[in-house]
């Protein structure tokens, strides 16, 4: 999956930007796992990053986090999801998906 095809499906799954991390950085895709890196700055004012997970062709089949996207089903795992204070702390977490 190219870094095109990652970043065309976070903006149709999610319609809107996150508010506590609104500045993407990147995107990427880990086993059956596909992420979007974010930063922004916490209520202390001192960066923080998001990373947003979404499984490919996984999770609730209830539709409540679930959406198809050219024909895949992806699932935003809100429990893989983070919230990480440095970029080697989203390095470490991307490597464990």
């Amino acid at each position: 999956m190219q870094h095109y095809e990652i970043k065309e499906v976070f903006n149709r799954f999610f319609k809107s930007k996150n508010i506590m991390t609104p500045y993407v950085l990147d995107y990427g895709k880990k086993n059956n796992h596909i992420f979007e890196i974010s930063k922004g700055k916490g209520i202390d004012h001192k960066t923080i990053y998001g990373v947003t997970v979404l499984e490919i062709n996984g999770g609730d089949e209830s539709g409540a986090y679930t959406k198809t996207i050219n024909s895949t089903n992806y699932y935003h795992d809100t429990d893989l999801s983070c919230l990480c204070h440095s970029m080697d702390e989203v390095n470490n977490y991307v490597s464990t998906l």
